[in-house]
């Protein structure tokens, strides 16, 4: 959920039900969203760092933005790639996502604040789990994106545009 819409209402029910477990001392769920969230910025930036003839030179820079913003789990920075290629985007930050939350759930991870992207390590109940879970996440879905994108059309330079 917290990769659908980055940001938006889907991604906020997510992160909402999250809250009110945490305030009920139910602390996966959290760690969940968490891990879910860092995704996004990630397979972006990532899947256009590797896959670079596949990403326009303004999709490359905002991926090192994304290295950056990641770190906090902020999924808007993704919106940029949703915007440009919304199926492709969507579906494997969506996959990513799931499987990072999903790994976090299997190994046990949980942690007692509400926000923090990657720097709530130290407060996760299980930090190496939660890291597992993430790059899993991230491997998975720059992979997706990567291969299901097609390449960029270049075209040149036109006369009016040199100036």
């Amino acid at each position: 959920m917290q990769a659908v819409d980055m940001g938006g209402p889907v991604n906020k029910t997510a992160y909402l039900f999250a809250t009110a477990a945490l305030a009920n001392g139910q602390y996966v769920i959290m760690s969940a969203v968490l891990a879910g969230g860092i995704e996004p910025p990630y397979v972006t930036a990532l899947a256009s760092t590797l896959f670079k003839s596949k990403f326009t030179t303004a999709e490359r820079a905002s991926g090192l933005t994304n290295y950056v913003v990641g770190l906090a789990g902020i999924t808007e920075s993704a919106i940029p790639f949703l915007v440009g290629d919304p199926l492709r985007v969507i579906l494997s930050c969506v996959v990513g996502s799931g499987i990072a939350g999903g790994l976090s759930v299997y190994f046990g991870c949980s942690v007692m604040a509400p926000f923090g992207g990657i720097f709530i390590l130290p407060l996760n109940a299980n930090p190496l789990g939660f890291v597992i879970s993430i790059l899993t996440g991230i491997l998975v879905g720059t992979l997706i994106l990567g291969f299901s994108k097609k390449p960029v059309m270049v075209t040149p330079l036109q006369p009016s545009e040199i100036d």
